[in-house]
């Protein structure tokens, strides 16, 4: 005879600090930072990353809102694809998560998404999209 004790609290998985690292990456940096795309998901966060030869985008969803997760993850991202001093430009030019289009990146909160996207990005996600021009390499 088996006993189930039901009072007994279960411990839930908490994601309320939980983003992409460079460590999530080891096995798909090559596609990071040059062509190709990259999908991986991790607690509340979707990243799809697309590389072409003029243009990067890069999209994150978290599940029911955009917190400080989401753009953790966006600047580990710019880390891997640049450096640690083009997180740091990129950090103080886009201190918070807005629509905002500066140098060769724009940033879109919770953009259109096309049929592709919205098969990966279902309506329980907020999205931020960060379109890079590879071809305006100057920062400006």
């Amino acid at each position: 005879m088996f006993r189930i004790n039901i009072n007994k609290k279960l411990e839930l998985l908490n994601f309320d600090n939980t983003y992409f690292e460079r460590d999530d990456f080891v096995d798909s940096i090559e596609f990071i930072q040059g062509d190709g795309s990259v999908q991986k998901s991790k607690g509340n966060l979707v990243l799809h990353k697309a590389g072409y030869d003029d243009e990067t985008i890069i999209t994150i969803g978290e599940k029911n809102n955009l917190t400080d997760n989401a753009y953790k993850s966006l600047l580990t991202i710019i880390e891997i694809i640049y450096d640690e001093e083009e997180k740091g430009n990129f950090a103080s030019n886009f201190p918070k998560l807005e629509n905002k289009s500066y140098g060769r990146y724009e940033l879109v909160i919770n953009p259109e998404l096309d049929e592709f996207y919205s098969v990966i990005f279902n309506d329980d996600y907020e999205i931020l999209q960060l379109k890079i021009n590879n071809a305006n390499n100057d920062g400006e």
